[in-house]
């Protein structure tokens, strides 16, 4: 289940940062704008992208070493770079070292920048299936997200979840070992109408907080101003 789309900018040039926060969302696809000046990685921690869109600059000397830091923080986001017409190859080069994925020079449409974000889009969903299969344990009972049920281990179905639990707890599941924003689950669940039903979301949290109690030393913790994370027994 590929949540819908959310693409971070980081770009200097504001104006263009702007317009391609428009063309975008005309397209229905969410995108944050973070200032130049920012912490990218702070950024890429405080909640869950489907794509990084940057700006490529010579002229600021920082721009590779936060290239090498993104890659620390996540080894699968997909990353496309903007660079100007005048981006030499050797600098280009040491973009996809540093772990682009494109390199996109000055002057393209509109449309190409599309398309190539779709690239983005397939690559973030093969990583998305490698590390998400269609069923699998959670503690002592197996999880079968495309049939909606969990079950314990003698095979007996505990309980037939709705698809808005199924969303949640895949979501949650996917990112176990740290935390899911609630704007990524909000998003994922009720896509462009998603800013109307956090309260919706915290009931689905506590209904199923409630339902993986009943094994030991599973929980979901809220992670104060972050979001939600799924704890499995070691």
């Amino acid at each position: 289940m590929l949540a819908e789309k959310h693409i971070l900018l980081y770009f200097r040039d504001a104006n263009l940062s702007s317009l391609l926060a428009e063309y975008l969302h005309s397209h229905g696809v969410a995108s944050t704008m973070l200032d130049i000046n920012s912490n990218i990685v702070t950024a890429l921690l405080s909640d869950n992208y489907h794509v990084l869109l940057m700006e490529l600059d010579p002229s600021i000397p920082s721009h590779l070493s936060d290239l090498r830091a993104i890659r620390l923080v996540s080894d699968r986001l997909p990353l496309l770079m903007i660079a100007s017409a005048d981006t030499s190859a050797q600098m280009a080069i040491d973009a996809y070292q540093c772990g682009a994925d494109i390199v996109l020079r000055r002057p393209f449409s509109l449309e190409e920048l599309w398309y190539r974000l779709q690239g983005c889009f397939r690559l973030y969903a093969v990583f998305e299936r490698q590390i998400r299969p269609m069923s699998y344990d959670i503690g002592s009972w197996h999880f079968d997200v495309e049939h909606r049920a969990l079950y314990n281990a003698q095979g007996q179905k505990v309980t037939q979840l709705t698809p808005i639990e199924t969303k949640i707890l895949d979501l949650l599941y996917s990112y176990v070992g740290t935390y899911v924003s609630r704007t990524l689950i909000l998003r994922s669940v009720w896509h462009h109408d998603f800013s109307s039903h956090s309260g919706s979301l915290d009931v689905y949290i506590t209904r199923l907080r409630n339902l993986l109690a009943r094994q030991q030393g599973i929980s979901i913790v809220a992670i104060r101003s972050l979001g939600y994370r799924l704890v499995l027994p070691r």
